[in-house]
């Protein structure tokens, strides 16, 4: 009397095996099949049927062999990749690519506006949708721009190489399908009732790592790793990679139903306050599973707190862990986490607590680094100035390695900065077009330094003696 429930397979899958699920609260039997891979390029939105058209379908049956190409791209088959050079086409899609599917990137790719495709799982518009690829490696040293949404329905991603990526940001014109919900997002397709047995198996990763930079804007968050609360989900930063999440209207800069490790990087999370949503939004970085940063950087910044780890499972808080040389700066108005282990580096000089959280009224008496509008920093490596004759002033005075600090110069009265005077240890630091001076900050402690010169002279006046 069970119900097989088959969806998402290829045209031309056949089952493979039958599996019962026992133990959830629905009886359900799991198919695997054997599906058809599918790769399609260059798709554009059609904004008065809401599809998307004018794909060029790759040719990836058995006897096709060699590569592939088009304007901008090519597929290897041999190698299972899609190269990207200078790509300017529509919306991509791969679906059933394996667990080798790779997507290397050359040059500068920039995806036009209607360059997109609506996906009903995630309810984004996508530059680039993966499907059902357990794996896709996206590597290299060029850059890949669009302001639709990166998303992986039942996969992991892993962001390498020196590429650098600007994703999501659109926000559409009221039609569901013109919006990025989210920047980059990991989605199953699976149990709508989220059910925690059926789900439990699924465990997407997102690997930022090598020196990859990557920045991802949505409507709700920025970052996305969706397990339908099963907190199976994982996020890491290591090696230098470096990840900024900006959330939009109501939700979070970066939001995981898991965990979240730093080893190395930088981990940049801010969340935007919409005074209809002060429950739900708002906050910098979310991991469910609880955060833990052994070396580099992770900014938190939110409205309703910086970092917060509630864990809808066991319904408590989970851990924060700084070792190492991790830093934590959190902004906002709060931490909200359970039993934190860290060095002993708090503002006031107060130990590391935990905090006290009523999750009906959405209020409590925070132990943990609440200091209004502050900045709480743990962790990291100390800035500090030896200078005279003006002020340098760091936008922190502790951070991870791999964190950009700005630095405001001041000088004094009459006097001005001499040119390339201004140094991190004996680094010079220079202004950009902007004038502002930053750097990058080393894995060890920095002084600043700087000479001024000039100055108003102080006038006196010389009385001759009286001759008789």
């Amino acid at each position: 009397g069970a119900t097989i429930m088959a969806g998402n397979a290829a045209p031309g899958a056949s089952v493979n095996a039958l599996t019962w699920i026992s133990g959830a609260s629905t009886p359900y039997v799991k198919l695997t099949v054997i599906p058809v891979p599918r790769l399609r390029i260059g798709g554009l939105y059609n904004g008065t049927t809401h599809e998307t058209v004018d794909y060029t379908e790759v040719d990836l049956s058995a006897a096709a062999t060699g590569t592939t190409s088009g304007t901008g791209w090519s597929y290897t088959q041999a190698t299972n990749t899609l190269a990207l050079n200078g790509y300017t086409g529509g919306a991509i899609v791969a679906e059933y690519m394996g667990s080798d599917f790779k997507i290397t990137l050359a040059g500068n790719s920039v995806l036009p506006d209607a360059g997109k495709v609506y996906d009903p799982v995630s309810q984004s518009c996508c530059g680039i949708l993966i499907r059902y690829t357990p794996l896709t490696a996206i590597s290299g040293d060029g850059s890949l721009q669009m302001s639709t949404a990166l998303v992986a329905i039942d996969g992991s991603l892993t962001i390498g190489g020196s590429v650098a990526m600007d994703v999501g940001s659109c926000v559409g014109e009221g039609w569901e399908t013109d919006m990025a919900y989210d920047g980059i997002a990991l989605w199953t397709d699976r149990d709508y009732d989220r059910d925690p047995i059926y789900n439990s198996d699924f465990s997407p990763t997102l690997t930022v790592t090598d020196t990859a930079d990557v920045t991802a804007t949505g409507f709700y968050n920025g970052v996305y790793i969706n397990t339908f609360q099963c907190t199976t989900g994982h996020l890491i930063v290591e090696r230098g990679g470096k990840l900024s999440g900006f959330g939009g209207a109501v939700n979070m800069g970066v939001q995981v139903e898991g965990d979240i490790t730093v080893s190395g990087g930088v981990l940049i999370g801010q969340g935007v306050l919409d005074a209809s949503y002060q429950k739900n939004g708002a906050f910098g970085v979310y991991a469910a599973g609880g955060l833990t940063v052994s070396g580099g950087t992770v900014v938190a910044d939110g409205y309703n707190a910086g970092i917060y780890t509630y864990n809808p499972v066991g319904q408590a808080l989970s851990s924060i862990v700084i070792s190492g040389t991790g830093c934590l700066i959190a902004t906002g108005r709060t931490i909200i986490g359970g039993e934190v282990t860290a060095p002993a580096i708090w503002p006031n000089g107060e130990a590391a607590q935990g905090h006290e959280y009523d999750f009906v009224t959405h209020t409590g008496i925070d132990k943990v680094g609440k200091y209004g509008d502050a900045t709480c920093v743990i962790g990291g490596y100390t800035i500090t100035s030896n200078v005279t004759g003006g002020t340098l002033t760091p936008k922190f005075t502790r951070a991870g390695a791999g964190m950009e600090i700005t630095v405001a110069v001041q000088p004094d009265s009459g006097k001005t900065l001499t040119a390339n005077t201004l140094k991190y240890n004996d680094t010079v630091i220079t202004a950009d077009a902007n004038g502002v001076y930053r750097f990058t900050m080393p894995a060890k402690a920095v002084t600043l330094t700087a000479t001024f010169e000039g100055g108003t002279e102080t006038a006196t006046t010389l009385t001759a003696p009286q001759m008789n």
